[in-house]
């Protein structure tokens, strides 16, 4: 926590486990970190709030995540906070072995130089907390549901989500496997850069009760190719809805 010798990392090829907090604050720990790409890599949590803390506002530059571990409810998980507020980051690689679930709230939150994520999201994704990617400017095409419905989370009360805030995707594709995004208002505020959004699903039926897409300015297209959902979500009145 908050050492400044540390400058670079390099961790076990066997399974191994990264505790709360381990390089929160190393802010000269630079270049590639690379987890989980010969064994399981688990990251530790804080009781019920599941926090974990393990790089927030360190100085990594380029993240890879390949297996990660099962603490939680045996899910592969990346904990709330785990990469939060790496102003550095700019690219993180989801690897080819890469089983990744479950994001936690705040995971990658603050992350102001992530443009790159290869793929945008693993395919095997079932689960993104609240301000899971909030702030962090993502560029590209993202993919939801193509082999699983994904939940997403949100505050209690105003049921305020942010997951992909201020993200900078042209378009989003729900796959075919997806289901209704429920509850989650501003799941993806102010995504200036979205211009189309593609529903692949039978399923998902609706935006649900709250607002998704606030402040979406570019956002002209919304194309259905098996069912209508209801737009009660949408605030751009002028969006073309192509079937």
């Amino acid at each position: 926590l908050g050492n400044a010798n540390i400058t670079g990392l390099k961790l076990p090829t066997r399974a191994f486990t990264l505790g709360i907090n381990c390089f929160q604050y190393c802010s000269n720990l630079v270049g590639k970190v690379t987890l989980g790409d010969a064994a399981r890599l688990t990251l530790s949590y804080n009781g019920g709030s599941r926090l974990g803390y393990q790089f927030d506002h360190s100085g990594i530059e380029d993240l890879e995540i390949g297996l990660m571990g099962t603490s939680l409810n045996s899910t592969p998980t990346i904990m709330a906070y785990s990469f939060s507020n790496c102003k550095s980051l700019t690219n993180v690689t989801f690897l080819s072995n890469c089983d990744l679930t479950t994001f936690i709230s705040h995971s990658f939150e603050g992350c102001s130089s992530l443009k790159t994520m290869q793929p945008l999201l693993p395919t095997a994704v079932k689960s993104i907390g609240a301000y899971t990617f909030n702030g962090c400017p993502m560029e590209g095409v993202l993919r939801l549901g193509d082999t699983a419905s994904v939940s997403f989370g949100y505050e209690s009360g105003a049921r305020n989500s942010y997951a992909f805030s201020g993200a900078q995707i042209s378009e989003l594709v729900f796959g075919e496997k997806q289901g209704a995004i429920g509850s989650a208002a501003s799941l993806f505020g102010s995504c200036t850069k979205l211009e189309k959004i593609t529903i692949l699903s039978e399923t998902m039926t609706s935006f649900g009760d709250k607002t998704p897409f606030p402040t979406c300015s570019a956002l002209k297209e919304i194309n259905f190719t098996i069912t209508k959902p209801t737009l009660s979500g949408m605030t751009n009145p002028g969006v073309s809805k192509k079937i």
